[in-house]
């Protein structure tokens, strides 16, 4: 994954991450990026609790389709955003999951997702919620009622899954065969190379882009979770929920009811650009810093044991080691 504040914007508004986790008895990832649109005072912010909601909401054990659950996510994240800004601020939503052999994606505005076969042909896979001439977005996370998210499931035959905001693929989308034959399976160099002619053609706005393998084959933890974002690897502990008793007067309460996993309401990275007044809901922070403005190059999971499972929701110093998922697996 890369991302990149551009030549004319004063801040960088897009967010983007990658989650690993294990989901019931199957292996379950996804790859996020969200836009803050418009260029407003708190596109940024608005990005990142679109990922956050839209995060929290994937890594409850799910009892439905990837599909559905995806859509249910989107939903989530236009709530969460559209309570805190009721429409006025907002951002884009495109996601990748994968879980067992289910593989599917949703979209809500101008950021795109392609898919890449064994053969290097790309494929666009969404459609641009985007009013002619560019004047603007049909929707977005956080308008509130009446979104509807572009949901649909990935071709067997397309081996990876490409994510890119409108600052890269307004440049790059004429010459994204020609990308991704000469990078010869070499997903950084890919990425790289996509958001450095977003540059060289101007950089009018902010530029990201993500790739990942569609394959479920590495398991993550028990009971963590991975998170990498750009030049940093999170791990997500997640202990048992104690849920109260019911008070001895018997009166129905509602914490009789199922528990369910913990989950994080914030995603907890640095370029989530959090406020040091609002904590995010861990019990514990800690995350590891890479010697340069590259991702994180995080070891495999099952060298950390959970250390804290007394804790609801904790996060741990992960060691540099290898690249990320994303990057690091160029076949399948």
């Amino acid at each position: 994954m890369r991302t990149h504040q551009g030549s004319v914007r004063s801040d960088n508004q897009d967010r983007v991450l990658m989650a690993r986790w294990q989901d019931g008895s199957q292996t379950a990832w996804m790859l996020a990026v969200a836009d803050g649109i418009g260029g407003g005072k708190e596109g940024a912010a608005a990005a990142v609790s679109a990922l956050s909601a839209f995060t929290a909401d994937m890594l409850e054990l799910s009892d439905v389709s990837l599909p559905t659950q995806l859509e249910r996510a989107s939903l989530r994240a236009n709530r969460t955003v559209y309570e805190r800004w009721r429409g006025k601020e907002g951002s884009t939503l495109s996601a990748v999951g994968v879980r067992g052999e289910q593989r599917a994606w949703v979209n809500v505005g101008d950021s795109r997702i392609y898919g890449i076969d064994a053969h290097g042909d790309v494929t666009q896979l969404t459609k641009d919620d985007s009013l002619p001439l560019g004047r603007g977005l049909v929707q977005f996370i956080g308008i509130g009622q009446g979104l509807v998210p572009h949901v649909g499931v990935i071709s067997p035959t397309h081996h990876l899954a490409l994510i890119t905001t409108d600052g890269v693929h307004q440049y790059v989308d004429p010459l994204l065969p020609a990308l991704v034959r000469t990078a010869r399976r070499n997903n950084s160099a890919l990425v790289d190379r996509m958001v450095h002619l977003a540059l060289w053609c101007g950089g009018e706005d902010n530029a990201t882009t993500a790739i990942g393998v569609l394959d479920s084959s590495q398991d993550g933890g028990r009971s963590a979770c991975d998170v990498w974002t750009p030049g940093q690897h999170h791990r997500l502990v997640l202990g048992p929920l104690d849920v109260p008793k019911e008070t001895a007067s018997g009166s129905g309460s509602r914490n009789s009811t199922k528990p369910r996993r913990a989950t994080p309401k914030k995603v907890n990275t640095p370029a989530a650009g959090r406020s040091k007044s609002k904590p995010a809901m861990v019990a514990k922070t800690a995350t590891s810093h890479p010697a340069s403005d590259s991702e994180a190059l995080p070891n495999d999971p099952s060298s950390h044991p959970d250390k804290r499972p007394d804790l609801l929701v904790t996060l741990e110093p992960v060691a540099l080691g290898q690249d990320s998922p994303s990057s690091t697996q160029s076949d399948s």
